[in-house]
């Protein structure tokens, strides 16, 4: 849920954002639902952005009906030679 939201209408292209779209689905089967994490846990950097991640928890703990008030801090990935 955290990856693809909760709004169904988001997914609602227009023929403009065809191609946009194409790249974004070579770029998902490239590099699979791993890279994708990875590249939202690197778009991630401002203490908003930290916020909304939080939140977004919050609401799929609510959804699952988790019964937990622990959520998972970013860990960024070191890329090292």
């Amino acid at each position: 849920m955290i990856m693809f939201g909760l709004d169904s209408d988001a997914y609602d292209n227009s023929t403009e954002e065809i191609a946009a779209e194409e790249l974004y689905i070579r770029q998902w089967r490239k590099d699979g639902p791993l890279g994708l994490l990875i590249n939202i846990i690197s778009y991630i950097r401002t203490p908003t952005q930290h916020d909304r991640f939080r939140d977004a928890q919050r609401a799929c703990n609510s959804l699952l009906h988790a019964n937990t008030n622990t959520y998972l801090e970013l860990v960024k990935p070191v890329v090292t030679r």
